[in-house]
């Protein structure tokens, strides 16, 4: 098989930057599926020039080129995101982390239930512990704002730390609306309530605030290493 040559594979990067895919991660998917389809043209027809085959190839991707190709990426990015994070927030209702959990949310309903801690400083906490991630995530987002232009990868994780930190702040900023509603069933519901989605909250600020990120950075640097290192 013909094997495409150092400058031929750095024509395709170009060719892909044409085509506006400015995502490194996504190009290199793309230009490794190209050469292989290139490759296998020459073999059947050795006569074919390079850029023949590579707009034959580039063909086949239909009229939108690699539009489909990068959303089908993203989408598929933001689930791998979605469920890491799902999967983090489980592990702290199974052994051993369970314990943890389930003490913090009875410690809470006790001291909301006696009224050591009333129910409206509890959403000035909770508000105040949203601000302080949001601004880390803004402050990590920063630094790191090269490799978030550049990778999908990248992209994707903050577009689910987002989503993440909304849940988690209109979780609390919607309770008091919502356990004043409910107290008309019982006066004990919304404490109960307040003692679960509390510790839900505060388990996603901080998967998202620190946990994630310093994994993010670890595993961005071996998959990427040879293209870029994460500040």
């Amino acid at each position: 098989m013909s094997r495409l040559t150092e400058s031929e594979i750095h024509g395709l990067f170009e060719f892909t930057l044409k085509k506006y895919v400015r995502y490194k991660d996504v190009q290199v998917e793309l230009v490794d599926h190209l050469a292989s389809a290139i490759e296998e043209l020459r073999e059947k027809n050795p006569d074919i020039g390079f850029t023949k085959a590579l707009y034959q190839v580039y063909e086949g991707f239909g009229i939108f080129g690699f539009a489909k190709i990068i959303e089908a990426k993203e989408k598929a990015l933001v689930k791998y995101w979605l469920r890491k994070v799902f999967k983090m927030v489980l592990g702290y209702f199974k052994p051993p982390l369970v314990f943890g959990t389930v003490g913090c949310m009875i410690l809470l309903f006790q001291l909301l239930h006696s009224g050591i801690l009333p129910l409206k400083y509890l959403f000035f906490i909770a508000t105040a512990a949203f601000i302080v991630s949001a601004i880390l995530t803004i402050s990590h987002q920063y630094i790191r704002e090269e490799a978030m232009n550049e990778y999908l990868y990248m992209k994707a994780f903050y577009s689910v730390s987002y989503s993440m930190l909304a849940f988690a702040f209109y979780s609390s900023y919607f309770m008091d609306d919502l356990f004043f509603w409910m107290t008309a069933w019982h006066p004990n519901l919304q404490i109960v309530l307040a003692s679960f989605i509390t510790p839900l909250a505060c388990i996603l600020i901080y998967l998202v605030t620190f946990k994630i990120p310093g994994m993010l950075k670890r595993e961005f640097n071996e998959k990427y290493k040879h293209i870029l290192t994460v500040s």
